[in-house]
């Protein structure tokens, strides 16, 4: 599978919008990829995702392992896009969702992270009474 340069756009595109770093939208495009081919029938029971970001170049590796974990044997799977079906898409997209999410909020808590002891103004734009901690 290959990602075209409209989709490399597209991420980057997406990264700024969303205010995370690039690296952490293909990384979040890696798990995405794996759990969709997860969810294909008669997908192997353990798999690795690789994608290059320079030529878009997404392979997937089956994995074989051992009771201990250990991979016994690993073969690469030639999948094109029409072989996703609804479920793996869903998954794919959830996925990508939840990745999104995660970054998003790694990047906050990093903007932040060496101010622990400062005052901090600000404005309250929601509220939601489930996290008040008091």
């Amino acid at each position: 599978m290959k990602l075209g340069n409209e989709s490399k756009q597209a991420i980057e595109s997406l990264a700024l919008d969303k205010g995370v770093t690039v690296e952490s939208m293909y990384e979040a495009l890696v798990s995405a990829f794996r759990s969709a081919y997860m969810r294909i029938p008669g997908a192997a029971e353990e798999a690795r995702v690789t994608l290059n970001p320079d030529s878009g170049e997404v392979l997937i590796y089956a994995q074989e392992l051992d009771n201990e974990g250990n991979v016994i044997e690993e073969w690469k799977v030639e999948l094109d896009e029409d072989e996703f079906g609804r479920i793996a898409a869903q998954s794919f997209k959830q996925m990508m969702t939840t990745k999104i999410r995660d970054a998003k909020r790694a990047t906050v808590l990093d903007a932040y992270i060496g101010r622990e002891g400062e005052l901090i103004t600000g404005i309250v734009t929601q509220f939601d009474p489930r996290f008040n901690q008091t």
